[in-house]
């Protein structure tokens, strides 16, 4: 089906669409409620009021996905079982013959194409109906618009019970088949109350009672996306114990857990039996209930549970085997020990299956066993050749040239219970994307591979039509990055989420929902309007009915706070789908305020913290008061102290208070045998307590091993050990067993004034212990030392140490060449320049280490090639070096078989520190074939700044255009601070690394810096660049200068402002270098952007570099402008008057500049709005065919200059006259 004209009228009423999305699908509002209105005397419930609601509902209906909400017949329903109840309400499952009515896009009409759909009935009296779906009476509205029934309530409609003449909700399988409560998480089918009674029934009794209690604690946290759920393991459930290592640190055993570990799937808890497992005694068992609360406070997930040697009375911690049962190798990651993934093995299964499947073509082979290979983790799709006959029901989709299609078999997936792949989701709907290639060309393999890349993570495989023998990708359902309903970009592609839709649908939701006080219900709408993610909370007004087991936690003058069950909970999008996860136990905290305006002053106090711990709003019916509703508690129950702010401090109910008076109790269980160092260690710890804090202990000297001499000193004696700690131990499981030595160590210092030496120290100590030979007494600090040279670390919490670094590098020289002995030398200088652990390592790297080379732009002097890198870059991760493979840009320079020296120096520069918003340079190479010289950069997957605005112009608004002009700054900036320019400073050498709009993580890079002009050229005179982003002092044979670099931010911030690149109605020449010199600058329209920051861009351009401001200035007025234009307006208003009555009029002062510039934005965003037709049109205006926007040499443009000293008006109507 092909997309025509007239295509977004309806053929019936003549009306256009109200959206693409009903065009798409021919679905036209009015003719849709015109058959529901013709419908209405084809049924009725025999009760006046019910099918007026019906028929309400009905006639609300809004766009092709919205439910129609029916009258269904009671006899429409077979197998019907009672499941429970909820509340009063008795819950059924049952089975509706028909199904509910869905519109079918390929017949353009509503069908039952749903028959013998599982539903859920729950019943209702006629008042309780009523009450349902109105808000206390009919004539004052319903509770929920129609979007909000069909998306989270899950409603078909209304039916009733012939017999008791009940009225029944018929709803979408949304109750638990066990209890008959809502599912807390309806998509898993979990039910929070049915699980806690599952861990209570099969609880085994470690016979401590403290020990069972800490058990519990952690498992009332698990949740159906939990990866392990923590257990006490019977000592006779493990089988074929035997020792598998032993040194002086630790004693593993393996052995067979019988039972073996709880895993949530398929709806219920199901055990993967006879799992290898790894047991580790405890170093210090009397310790495990200290031990089972850090595991708990710091969410530590690394084990299955602990257990107790019978004979020994020894705990013994369980964790996951973490080496490959078939090679023996250690698992890459603890997520795949779970699952005993291995990509070893997997990569020579997928080899050993190569023979048992063909494309009958030996490229296209070549090609699926070369992405089969490069499979990484377990939920990686495993790319197919799919045989064309394994589709059924192939369907061309409308306006595009695919194919829908049902792939009979389904992909591979790993199965997580038996622990390998299985094809467990048949007849899956897929897009065929047709290529029209029947041969394997090099056009078709480029093709296919920029697919490849565009798609990944959404492609299944690749098939062959038979009769066409056109090949055809096979992706999932919805794959192309496009949302289906308004063809917006997502905002996360991985996760296909609209932003748009999001809002839109929340609108449409809570439109019926108001708290009755107008200050509450706009600061709510507006806090919803700027959700960014998807998984950002949805704040709303929840009526306080809403809630059940009000309890009181405790109270004072200023507030009250309660704990509570917000019965339909909070609400989520979850896989593309709303969910609420009812029954959330919350906490209300209400404050004994009149004025709204205080009060909301309080919810933006913790709505300012990055991790929102609000739900929403609600209201006491008894005294009126507002109440926060929060995910966690505010108040310390056990003190009734407000928790500290920090929001992980409020999420793990951390309190300052009673932490200390813990620590008090416990001052009992340990002891140094002597009184002073006792006393000593109560002090630091009181001192030092905090959530963040490592603690201070007494720490016995047997828990330390492996004790090594670390100085001569004759004044100081250090030692380095490891400390047998059973928590860091847990922690660094699954650490390579070097690395998890290296976490383990710390140095032991021994002191001659041990009081004065904890007390004043700078170092992080972790507490005391004692020789029990010399008896000194020893602090144990943070580790600092390096392993290998015993001098202290340059980075103490990387582990990393300059001076081996620069040796490691030294002795690596010998095992490569470039082949230039000029080349050698300049890399090896770069690498010795390395200063710390983020700084990138220059290299030489071998053509042959790059694969898929593709050709992605062009310049003036170099062409530009997007490739993997095979081996990857060398990074410091986990306290050592390593490599993965990484796409990469390559800069193939013109001319560069002989390569200045002057060039290379320029590289130096930026070759080495790894700086925010400046594109990283890799290394250097040398294609074989041309000879030329290669720089090796990151890859930018958003292209250029001159591509991003073009691509996303009608999306843009200011707060965009500002982020990414505050993001080139701060690079700019950075480059100025080392006292470097970039000498060719455009649209095109500015690069978004994300291929997504996304307001949060706009990331603009400078790139190309001391990459451009001719490499061979040593001609200082020479000028390079774009003619319109060069300063006029450049172009009149000056030297280029960083007030040179801020003209050319000043042509940057027009082209942001505007969308059109400067000067592209002319001819880019020696009139336009003239014109330059006598101060012509781009014409802008002052409508087009706000006053302020126009004032700012002609300051950038001024003809005189001394009137140019710096970097640090204009940095500072573009986070300005970015503060005023995403402020609250109310809340900036509220703060001026504030300020103008507390006299304070420098704050008051602040306060009206921001409200002025958040004008002048809010303006100019109005105008381009109002005349976008007219701007897009003018920006979409031919350019002249000589403007030309690569760089190139402007000399023989410039050549009848004057020089920048001599007098420019004479000599330019000398030039002019000639």
């Amino acid at each position: 089906m092909s997309y025509q004209d007239n295509d977004d009228q309806c053929n019936k009423c003549g009306e256009k669409y109200e959206s693409k999305y009903g065009a798409k699908y021919k679905w036209c509002k009015s003719c849709q409620i015109n058959n529901l209105k013709k419908n209405f005397i084809n049924w009725t419930s025999d009760n006046e009021r019910i099918d007026n609601l019906i028929q309400e509902m009905q006639l609300e209906i809004n766009e092709i996905d919205d439910v129609i909400f029916e009258w269904i017949p009671f006899d429409q329903f077979n197998n019907i079982k009672e499941i429970g109840e909820e509340g009063l309400d008795k819950v059924y499952s049952a089975i509706w013959k028909d199904g509910p009515l869905n519109y079918d896009g390929y017949k353009n009409e509503y069908t039952r194409n749903q028959l013998n759909k599982k539903v859920a009935l729950k019943l209702y009296n006629l008042q309780n109906i009523i009450d349902e779906f109105f808000i206390d009476q009919p004539d004052q509205g319903k509770k929920y618009s129609i979007s909000y029934i069909g998306e989270v309530l899950r409603m078909y409609g209304i039916s009733q019970y012939p017999n008791t003449m009940d009225y029944i909700i018929v709803f979408q399988e949304i109750y638990c088949k066990k209890c008959g409560k809502k599912y807390t998480n309806i998509i898993k089918e979990w039910c929070e109350s049915c699980q806690i009674i599952y861990f209570k029934e099969n609880l085994v009794s470690s016979g401590n009672e403290k020990i069972d209690n800490l058990i519990q604690v952690m498992q009332s946290g698990v949740n159906c996306e939990s990866a392990r759920v923590l257990e006490w393991i019977p000592y006779d459930q493990l089988s074929d114990i035997h020792k598998i290592s032993e040194d002086d640190i630790d004693i593993l055993y393996s052995a067979t857990w019988k039972n073996g570990p709880l895993c949530y799937y398929d709806g219920e808890w199901t055990r993967k039996s006879n799992k290898g497992t790894i047991l580790k005694y405890l170093y210090n068992s009397p310790n495990i209930i200290n031990l089972l609360n850090k595991i708990t406070s710091f969410d530590c997930n690394n084990i299955y549970g602990v257990s107790q040697n019978p004979y020994t009375e020894e705990y013994i911690m369980i964790f996951p085997n973490i080496y490959c049962k078939k090679c023996n190798k250690q698992y890459k990651i603890g997520f795949n020990t779970n699952y005993e993934w291995c990509k070893l093995c997997q990569i020579n299964n997928l080899r050993q299956n190569f023979t048992n499947w063909s494309s009958g073509n030996e490229k296209i082979d070549s090609l699926i066993q070369e992405i089969q290979l490069e499979i990484n983790e377990s939920y990686d799709i495993i790319f197919e050749w799919i045989s064309y006959n394994k589709f059924n029901n192939i369907k061309e989709k409308i306006f595009i040239k695919e194919y829908s299609a049902i792939w009979k078999d389904g992909p591979l997936n790993y199965d997580k219970i038996k622990n390998k792949y299985t094809r467990n989701k048949q007849d899956i709907k897929v897009t065929l994307k047709l290529y029209s290639f029947q041969n394997i060309t090099n056009e078709f393999l480029n093709k296919f591979k920029e697919d490849l890349n565009k798609y990944h993570g959404k492609i299944f495989g690749i098939s062959q039509n038979p009769y066409t023998k056109d090949f055809i990708i096979v992706l999932q359902d919805e794959y192309n990055g496009k949302c289906n309903k308004c063809d917006e970009e997502y905002i996360s592609g991985y996760f296909s989420w609209c932003r748009l839709c999001h809002i839109n649908y929340l609108e449409k939701f809570f439109i019926n929902r108001t708290s009755g006080n107008k200050k509450i219900d706009d600061f709510i709408q507006n806090k919803r309007s700027k959700i960014s993610f998807m998984n950002d909370t949805t704040v709303e007004f929840i009526p306080y009915n809403h809630f059940n087991n009000i309890k009181e936690i405790n109270k004072n003058s200023y507030v009250s706070q309660y704990s509570a069950i917000w019965k339909n909970g909070p609400l989520y999008n979850y896989n593309k789908k709303w969910i609420r996860k009812s029954y959330k136990k919350v906490y209300l905290v209400l404050y004994y305020l009149q004025n709204t305006d205080e009060f909301l002053n309080k919810v933006k106090k913790y709505l300012s913290s990055n991790d929102n711990p609000i739900y929403g709003i609600s209201q006491s019916q008894d005294t009126k008061y507002y109440i926060i509703v929060f995910q966690y508690k505010l108040y310390c129950a056990r003190c009734g102290e407000e928790y500290m702010e920090y929001y992980i401090k409020i999420k793990y109910e951390w309190c300052k208070k009673c932490e200390s008076d813990n620590l008090k109790l416990n001052f009992t269980n340990w002891t140094s045998k002597n009184n002073e160092i006792d006393c000593l260690i109560q002090k630091m710890q009181l001192l030092k307590i905090s959530s963040f804090d490592t603690g201070f202990e007494w720490i016995p000297y047997n828990q330390f091993s492996n004790i090594k001499k670390i100085n001569d000193d004759d004044f100081t004696k250090m030692y380095s050990a490891i400390w047998k700690n059973d928590f860091y131990y847990c922690e660094y499981f699954y650490e390579k067993e070097h690395i998890k030595k290296l976490k383990s160590k710390v140095v032991l210092k021994y002191s001659q004034n041990i009081t004065y030496e904890v007390e004043h120290s700078s170092h992080e100590t972790y507490g005391i212990s004692q020789d029990p030979i010399t008896k000194e007494y020893i602090m144990v600090i943070k580790n600092k030392y390096c392993e290998k040279c015993n001098e202290e670390y340059t980075d103490t919490f990387n582990k990393w140490c300059k001076s081996c670094q620069i040796n490691d590098l030294k002795k690596n020289f010998t095992n490569w060449t470039s082949g230039n002995i000029t080349i050698d030398n300049s890399i090896q200088m770069m690498q010795l320049k390395i200063d710390s652990c983020y700084d990138k390592i220059f290299e030489w790297i071998p053509y042959n280490q790059f694969s898929n080379i593709k050709e992605i732009g062009q310049g003036g002097f170099a062409t530009i090639y997007s490739a993997t890198w095979n081996d990857g870059p060398l990074s410091y991760y986990q306290c050592e070096y390593i490599r993965n493979k990484k796409k990469v840009a390559l800069k193939q320079l013109y001319n560069s078989e002989n390569i200045s020296i002057e060039f290379l120096n320029e590289v130096k520069g930026y070759a080495i520190g790894n700086w925010e918003k400046i594109l990283l340079i890799h290394g250097i190479s040398q294609n074989p074939d041309t000879k030329n010289y290669v720089m090796v950069l990151d890859y930018a997957e958003g292209g250029n700044l001159y591509n991003w605005v073009n691509k996303y112009y009608n999306k843009l608004d200011w707060s965009y255009n500002i982020k990414a002009l505050l993001n080139i700054m701060r690079g700019l900036k950075k480059v100025h601070q080392e006292n470097m320019v970039h000498r060719d400073f455009h649209t095109g050498n500015i690069l978004s690394m994300n291929t997504n709009l996304d307001n949060y993580y706009i990331s603009m890079c400078i790139s190309d810096m001391g990459l451009c002009g001719d490499v061979s050229n040593t001609d200082q005179n020479n000028i390079y660049g774009v003619m319109p982003y060069v300063a006029p002092e450049v172009l009149r044979g000056n030297p280029y200068t960083q007030a040179a670099d801020i003209y050319s931010f000043g042509m940057i911030m027009y082209y942001v402002a505007t969308g059109r690149q400067p000067f592209c109605n002319r001819a880019h020449d020696e009139t336009l270098v003239l014109d330059i010199c006598e101060g012509i600058r781009p014409e802008i329209n002052e409508l087009e952007a706000p006053k302020c920051f126009i004032d700012l861009m002609k300051k950038c351009w001024d003809s005189n570099p001394n009137n140019r401001p710096e970097a640090t200035k204009i940095e500072k007025s573009i986070k300005l402008f970015y503060d005023s234009y995403s402020s609250d307006f109310e809340s900036e208003i509220e703060k001026l008057i504030y300020y103008s009555y507390s006299s304070d009029l420098e704050s008051a002062n602040e306060e009206l500049l921001h409200y002025d510039i958040n004008e002048q934005f809010k303006k100019a965003g109005e105008y381009k709005e109002s005349n976008f037709l007219f701007l897009e049109e003018k920006r979409q205006s031919a350019t002249h065919p000589q403007a030309v926007y690569t760089s190139r040499l402007l000399n023989p443009f410039t050549k009848d200059l004057p020089k920048y000293d001599e007098c420019l008006d004479c000599e330019i109507i000398s030039v002019k006259l000639k």
